[in-house]
């Protein structure tokens, strides 16, 4: 006999003898909730659909913290002064907002939306940095920018906002402003007592005898590069387009890609 017959089952034959025994009403009605809490933990560990909605309901009730931190690497022709000239843009559109804390000939640290702090650097292409001009004259002389947004709390009710209203136009505007020739965006976060997804894979062994544990997926049409890796603490999103990167943070914020 299968898992939920015997589930649906068991359940109507208490449910039947409670009302026999009790008649039906309202102290009635609250015993066959009560029972119906007793079935819910073994009905969701037995399906992958509702551990995942199960999960992204009790993160949302609960508002759970989770920690953020983004890279975002460009390569391109471009450099210091133009650089200058966009960090300081940004703290022009939001004064009292966003501040440059650091400005260095190479490296920008600025405060952004009074939410994240922000580090901004670069350097010359590989051949450049090796001294060999003839590979610059070749057109090996690209410039890399590194940006990086610090750790920052977000809690998880907030996650798709920031997501949505922070982070995606301030890649946006980073990949308007430069139009690289190659861009990588990458986020990790970090779940507060664990990650959620962890219980799915491992649920019949003891999390505290694992070591070590990943798990790497692909959303439908990801390009070379693309992933969702999760692990025991962490999940991290990877992504060479902004809208690539949007969808893949959203399914894995949403605990929707491993189920799908």
């Amino acid at each position: 006999m299968g898992f939920w017959l015997r589930v649906t089952l068991a359940y109507a034959l208490l449910a039947g003898a409670i009302i026999w025994a009790f008649e039906l009403d309202l102290r009635t009605g609250l015993d066959l909730f009560l029972l119906v809490l007793a079935f819910l933990p073994p009905v969701v560990k037995q399906s992958p659909r509702l551990y995942l909605r199960w999960s992204r309901l009790k993160y949302w009730l609960l508002n759970k913290e989770t920690t953020w931190d983004l890279s975002l690497q460009f390569r391109g022709a471009f450099d210091a002064e133009r650089v200058d000239r966009f960090v300081h843009r940004l703290a022009l559109e939001r004064p009292g907002e966003t501040e440059v804390k650091q400005a260095g000939a190479t490296r920008f640290i600025m405060r952004y939306r009074r939410l994240f702090t922000v580090e901004f650097s670069f350097l010359l292409g590989y051949a450049a940095l090796a001294g060999m001009d003839e590979q610059i004259a070749a057109g090996d002389g690209l410039t890399t920018l590194d940006v990086v947004v610090y750790e920052q709390q977000v809690s998880y009710r907030r996650s798709t906002r920031v997501l949505e209203d922070v982070l995606i136009p301030f890649a946006e505007q980073l990949k308007d402003e430069f139009t690289p020739q190659s861009a990588s965006f990458s986020l990790r976060v970090r779940f507060d007592r664990g990650n959620p997804f962890f219980g799915l894979y491992l649920e019949h062994l003891r999390p505290d005898l694992v070591n070590e544990f990943h798990i790497e997926f692909q959303l439908p049409a990801a390009q070379r590069g693309e992933y969702v890796r999760v692990n025991k603490d962490t999940m991290v999103v990877s992504a060479v387009s902004v809208e690539d990167f949007r969808k893949a943070v959203r399914a894995g914020l949403t605990f929707s890609a491993a189920a799908g």
